[in-house]
């Protein structure tokens, strides 16, 4: 997930820029000490786990306030002109945007938290799954009317087929796409999964 689209319409600058700029030295090696802990690619869920070991590790702030300083965090190592932007629209004064470079220096100066974030923002340049979903269901034939022995009779059922409804969105489109599978079909289709996890695994063991 891009950080760009992480931050969204974000918190209120203000008050998690001055959560920022107030970390004392431990705290800041807290909070590089979660980054190292990030593999790309990252999203909301790995956001929030961020912010609850945080709240646990630095208690003076809510995990609420947390998710909310870490969006922060992440669009000022994401855009190193975001910084000047905040201080060009009187967001920060220049002492805060010292302190705020400084930040995002010291976190770019571990190589592993460099490398994640680079690998996060190169895998975003391609479409993303943004969410799945699925239903299974019974899509049942009835014979014609015709063959009902009376009017009143129940509907005749000629065949029963269960199916397997998947809903797939991702970043690329505005609407999702949805289609179905008969059992056998989705058979295949994770027997293709499961080899292409094999050979991701492969690439990813021979690269290190």
């Amino acid at each position: 997930m891009g950080l760009s689209a992480l931050f969204g319409a974000g918190p209120p600058f203000k008050a998690s820029v001055n959560r920022l700029v107030s970390l004392s030295g431990g705290e800041v090696a807290q909070v590089k000490e979660c980054l190292r802990s990030l593999e790309a690619p990252f999203g909301r869920s790995e956001l929030e786990a961020l912010a609850h070991d945080l709240t646990q590790r630095v208690n003076r702030t809510s995990e609420k306030e947390w998710r909310e300083d870490l969006r922060m965090l992440f669009q000022i190592l994401n855009d190193p002109d975001f910084v000047s932007f905040l201080a060009q629209t009187g967001v920060v004064s220049d002492r805060e945007k010292e302190r705020l470079d400084a930040l995002r220096g010291e976190i770019e100066s571990e190589r592993k938290i460099a490398r994640v974030l680079a690998m996060d923002q190169f895998v975003e340049q391609g479409p993303r799954l943004k969410r799945l979903s699925w239903f299974c269901d019974l899509r049942t034939k009835f014979a014609a009317d015709g063959k009902s022995s009376t009017p009143d009779s129940d509907p005749v059922e000629e065949f029963t087929v269960p199916m397997c409804i998947i809903r797939v969105q991702t970043d690329e489109f505005e609407f999702p796409v949805t289609f179905e599978l008969v059992q056998r079909e989705l058979s295949n289709l994770i027997v293709t999964l499961q080899k292409a996890q094999r050979q991701l695994v492969y690439v990813g063991r021979r690269n290190g």
